[in-house]
């Protein structure tokens, strides 16, 4: 859905959606905990599953024919996480099809343009035609269904991930790469959409962890015998 003859200017793109109240996504669920690192299949321990939910308010296109979705993180390490656009509710009730690649997308810095993010590589969204009454979506709806499987080496920490906004190449700019909903009436003119964050917290490997309580017993064991000695 994306064109590489859009052009605009960040000026301009405040003009277009100043005194409407700005579209917002949301997730199902903020926040993923206790996600182990590995490559099984999904759905598993390595794996996450959730639902970006949309919600159009105010002065808006009566009808949308599609969104843009791409993901970014800003502390995620390169090429740890997979993600897989799994369906669109609206592709079964409406015949919205993928906008862009139906796949496993990993995010990486070489896919960003957004210095120090890794971002994945092509749109996650759907596009008609045919169009959608943007009524809707006039309360937060599902719109979208992702699976994201750390992979194995992921290092134990909590990542948060987004969306992306309307502008994310350094240095201000244009973008093809953030994430909108398109006006049917004007499909030049995208929504730009208020991002919607969650996070995912990885712990250690199960690998990882036994070798972890080896070592505390045979510390532990080590302690032991050298008070014995001493006494």
């Amino acid at each position: 859905m994306k064109r590489t003859t859009f052009i605009a200017l960040l000026s301009l793109a405040g003009m277009v959606t100043s005194g409407l109240a700005a579209p917002s996504w949301s997730w199902s669920t903020a926040s993923f905990s206790n996600v182990t690192p590995g490559n099984g299949a999904c759905p598993g321990p390595n794996c996450v599953s959730d639902t970006l939910n949309l919600q159009i308010t105010g002065n808006v296109p009566a009808n949308i024919t599609g969104f843009d979705l791409i993901l970014e993180s800003s502390n995620a390490p390169t090429g740890d996480f997979k993600i897989t656009a799994n369906s669109s509710p609206l592709s079964s009730s409406s015949g919205w099809t993928p906008a862009g690649v139906f796949g496993n997308e990993t995010l990486t810095t070489t896919a960003s343009d957004h210095a120090t993010f890794v971002q994945n590589p092509d749109n996650l969204g759907f596009a008609g035609p045919p169009a959608v009454p943007a009524s809707s979506f006039s309360s937060p709806t599902a719109l979208d269904s992702l699976t994201i499987m750390v992979l194995a080496g992921t290092p134990a920490g909590t990542y948060t991930f987004r969306t992306t906004p309307s502008y994310t190449k350094i240095g201000g700019g244009t973008t093809s790469r953030f994430s909108d909903v398109t006006n049917s009436g004007d499909p030049m003119s995208p929504y730009i959409i208020t991002p919607a964050t969650f996070t995912i917290t990885v712990v250690p490997e199960p690998a990882t962890m036994s070798l972890m309580g080896l070592g505390a017993l045979g510390s532990l064991g080590l302690n032991i015998l050298r008070r014995k000695r001493r006494a």
